[in-house]
């Protein structure tokens, strides 16, 4: 007899302590913080690392990358992100170093403690901070806004229940919009944009070759229509001398 396991996800509290430290370096302009990682990202050793969750694929779109490494795939795929975040001046970390949480629903969260910016601030060149949520963005303004000189903006969450509200495509202009402000992301894309111009090049080749080809096709039909025409002409003239030979011979007959 097969087991029956409830689907219903557990509602017990767990203290959870942050397991990450943030990832920036001196050259980093933004910081974008989450509330706290969820068990498919600590399961998954980095941040944002649910299979549903839509951060990663947001950053690979604005940014015009792929990455090779699919979220579950360890190490390979954390290095790859955190090479990503430095290369491109993104800090990465999140608003709460510890609290109280249900499964990982971030509306049960609380005894927040909240992380200290500091050292992240001193030793970067942040300009600006964004939250990746109401809840991330709450928090901040309610225990950090007072502490540091940074603006801070709420972008909309990440999460898959956040798709209806915020379609990929909406989230990503989002996104790119804020974060153009303070990073260089257009010159991102000139490689692509060249390569789409090389496409369309290549594109309008194919079309000219095949423009060709149906002129060419057209030059031989209009000589098969030429020839047909002569034909014609020919048989007409073969018909004029039948019915000439058959007119003699009518009049011999009458003679």
């Amino acid at each position: 007899m097969k087991k029956k396991y409830s689907k219903t996800k557990s509602k017990n509290y767990i203290h959870l302590i942050h397991p990450y430290e943030p990832i920036f370096n001196s050259e980093s302009k933004i910081l974008i913080l989450g509330t706290i990682p969820s068990i498919s990202s600590r399961e998954n050793g980095f941040f944002y690392m649910h299979n549903k969750n839509r951060f990663w694929p947001i950053m690979q779109t604005i940014f015009n990358v792929k990455f090779k490494y699919k979220n579950n795939e360890g190490k390979n795929a954390i290095n790859e992100r955190k090479n990503f975040l430095i290369n491109n001046k993104i800090a990465l970390w999140d608003v709460i170093h510890s609290c109280d949480i249900i499964s990982s629903d971030d509306n049960s969260i609380k005894n927040v403690q909240v992380n200290d910016f500091k050292q992240v601030f001193l030793n970067s060149q942040i300009q600006c901070v964004f939250c990746t949520g109401n809840k991330a963005f709450k928090t901040y303004e309610k225990y950090c806004k007072g502490l540091y000189d940074k603006k801070c903006f709420c972008l909309p969450s990440t999460s898959p229940a956040n798709q209806i509200n915020f379609p990929f495509d909406k989230i990503c202009e989002i996104y790119k919009e804020n974060i153009c402000k303070f990073i260089n992301v257009e010159n991102k894309s000139d490689d692509n944009k060249n390569d789409n111009k090389n496409d369309y090049k290549n594109d309008d080749n194919k079309n000219d070759d095949n423009n060709n080809n149906n002129n060419k096709n057209d030059d031989n039909n209009n000589n098969n229509d030429d020839n047909n025409n002569n034909n014609n002409k020919n048989d007409d003239n073969n018909n004029n001398n039948d019915d000439e030979k058959n007119e003699n011979k009518n009049n011999n007959n009458i003679k």
